[in-house]
């Protein structure tokens, strides 16, 4: 991990202590953070990356807001394989809130795009038939 990275985690350690907290464990075992799991999960139920039931948060950046449960900006709804996918390199190193949140992005627009493409295809489709059915039936009344 790089400087940023290091800069991002003694950043989260200064909030958390700021707040009451000795370390992220503590912070992730605490009601604060059931609670602002809970809000995020309900409003957001899908995985931000496969659309899926999303079952855990990720922090997209560390800030004292969404720390403490006054903003939801930056938190995201996950599954556990995204997340896991998200934070860690194909190496197995840990990556920053940064490069995680991209990497969940640009799946979100993976998806989006081929969901499109089925969608499109299926309209397609529908379409053909629709056409074949329209001349079959002009054929019958002419």
């Amino acid at each position: 991990m790089g400087k940023r990275g290091k800069k991002e985690y003694l950043y989260r350690a200064l909030i958390l202590k700021r707040a009451g907290f000795k370390n992220y464990q503590d912070y992730l075992a605490s009601d604060l953070w059931n609670k602002i799991r809970a809000k995020q999960l309900r409003e957001h139920p899908q995985c931000h990356g496969c659309g899926e039931i999303a079952s855990q948060v990720h922090h997209g950046k560390y800030t004292l807001p969404n720390m403490l449960g006054h903003s939801n900006e930056h938190l995201f709804s996950v599954c556990a394989g995204c997340h896991f996918t998200a934070e860690f390199s194909q190496s197995g190193r840990k990556l920053t809130p940064q490069q995680a949140t991209g990497k969940l992005r640009r799946n979100r627009r993976r998806r989006i795009r081929l969901e499109r493409s089925v969608l499109a295809v299926g309209l397609a489709e529908r379409r053909s038939t629709v056409d074949t059915e329209f001349r079959d039936r002009l054929e019958r009344e002419n």
